[in-house]
């Protein structure tokens, strides 16, 4: 913290000590919470989670769509024989 400090310090940067949170053990933003040992999804979040529904689309309007995506990504794609003859 000191460190930070004394760069603010050399940059003339103004720290409002009322704004600044860096000793707190959790900060909550966007509704999530951040640890030091990582981010998770903070409490108000999980209403929202719980009542999501569920995809309305038949799962054959589903396979159809990630054939044709599959489809597109193979054509852009080199082949094995085109990749087993290039020459390095």
């Amino acid at each position: 913290m000191r460190v930070v400090l004394q760069i603010f310090r050399e940059k003339q940067f103004h720290v409002n000590f009322r704004k600044c949170k860096l000793w707190l053990g959790e900060v909550r933003f966007l509704g999530n919470v951040i640890l030091a040992r990582g981010i998770r999804v903070g409490p108000s979040m999980i209403p929202s989670i719980i009542e999501w529904k569920l995809p309305t689309m038949n799962l054959s309007r589903l396979g159809g769509i990630l054939q044709e995506i599959h489809k597109r990504i193979l054509e852009d794609s080199p082949s094995y024989d085109q990749i087993a003859t290039k020459k390095c």
